[in-house]
Formats: structure tokens, sequence, C-alpha cells
């Protein structure tokens, strides 16, 4: 069996209300980063693929047409979670800017 902790060194590890805002928009901060980072090597990784499919075109045109179409759409999606996380991000920073003019 563990011993209890005494009660102030209990206290002392809450955080107090504006140290955990600041906790969750570092969270969001982080979160919504990741997230555009993830959109953005989605959309290098389409058009590394999309500038290949170009080169390949030339031997089987009717097969790549469908790889382009299904590359551009992907291209779409990395642009909507970049944008998406964007969003995320100037959230956080709302989220921080009220939460430091609360507590100044």
């Amino acid at each position: 069996m563990h011993p209890r902790a005494p009660a102030a060194s209990i206290a002392a590890t809450v955080d107090s209300p504006a140290e955990s805002g600041i906790e969750i928009s570092k969270n969001l901060f982080n979160a919504g980063l990741g997230a555009v980072q993830s959109g953005q090597r989605r959309i290098d990784l389409v058009a590394t693929d999309i500038a290949g499919s170009i080169q390949r075109r030339s031997v089987q045109p009717q097969a790549e047409a469908a790889d382009l179409a299904s590359s551009l759409v992907a291209l779409d999606i990395g642009k909507f979670e970049a944008q998406a996380s964007a969003k995320v991000i100037e959230a956080a920073d709302a989220a921080l800017g009220t939460l430091i003019d609360t507590h100044a």
C-alpha cells in the first residue's frame, strides 16, 4: 500500500484555472500544428504522384487518367485538412487571448 500524500502537497500539484487553460491552448496549438503538417505532407506526396503520372501518361493514358483524378481528390483532402487545422490554431489563439485578457 502506498502512503497517502498530505493535503498540502496534493493542493500544490493542482493547476490553477489559468494554468490549465494555457495547457489546453498549448494542446490545441500542438494538435492544429500536427494536423497542418499532416495536410502538407499529404499535399507533397500527391504533388509528387501527379508529377510522376504526367511522365507515365504517355505509356498508359487511360489508366493514368483515373489515377490523376484520385490524386486530385487527395490533393483537395490535403488542402481541406490544412485549412481546418489552421482554424483550430486560430481558435486556440483566440482562447489564449481571452484567457490572458481575463487574468490581466
